[in-house]
């Protein structure tokens, strides 16, 4: 069993240092109350969506300086591990940046996950910006538990990746709605021994677990 803090924080767009602060706020309340995993917010510390600042290289720099930081400092939170997101640089053909999941812990970057399913309706151009990840799982053991990140949309009904017993994910800030059926009963199936709560920031609601109720 793995305890998990849902960091559901409202960062604001461009204000690096406002959000680390956040972050850091959040973070220590999170491993004060006996955390194991702190999860937070889609690209919290530049806040969603970053839009034209993604072409500032300066903003892409102070980004990267933010998350180092970000990342010496779980370092004061011993054995707690951190579920952040931000842009981060790539190599090869297409656009050269990702939508990326982190998970720190004691100073290192223990699992690294790109997101897949890129939307570019509505207010949505992410396209615009980031490459999309390649179609692999990225899968952490905490305490035992193994743990599958993901970002946002890619939930485990639209993979056939084995199952594991416990799910993170990062979404919208301070966006809240059910999960769909189909995506409850790959839940439910998947998640069939008892597992520690899935954490779905953008899916929390008063119900609770969806996969335990």
């Amino acid at each position: 069993m793995i305890r998990i803090h849902v960091a559901q924080i409202n960062p604001t767009i461009g204000d690096l240092e406002g959000n680390l602060a956040r972050i850091l706020e959040e973070g220590a309340k999170a491993h004060a109350h006996g955390a194991d995993l702190a999860v937070f917010p889609e690209l919290c510390l530049t806040g969603y969506y970053p839009g034209d600042l993604l072409d500032e290289p300066v903003f892409l720099s102070r980004t990267a300086g933010a998350l180092d930081r970000l990342r010496q400092a779980t370092l004061q939170a011993p054995g707690m591990h951190w579920v952040v997101g931000a842009p981060t640089p790539r190599v090869g053909a297409g656009k050269r940046l990702e939508n990326t999941l982190l998970v720190m812990c004691d100073g290192e970057i223990r699992l690294r996950y790109a997101k897949q399913l890129l939307p570019t309706y509505g207010i949505f151009d992410e396209r615009r910006h980031f490459e999309p990840g390649p179609d692999v799982a990225r899968i952490l053991r905490v305490k035992g538990v193994r743990v599958w990140g993901f970002c946002c949309a890619k939930t485990p009904g639209t993979t056939r990746t084995k199952p594991t017993r416990s799910i993170l994910g990062s979404g919208w800030p301070r966006h809240r709605r059910i999960l769909s059926s189909e995506s409850t009963r790959a839940l439910r199936t998947w998640a069939s021994a008892p597992c520690a709560m899935p954490c779905f920031p953008k899916a929390a609601t008063a119900t609770g677990c969806p996969c335990c109720t």
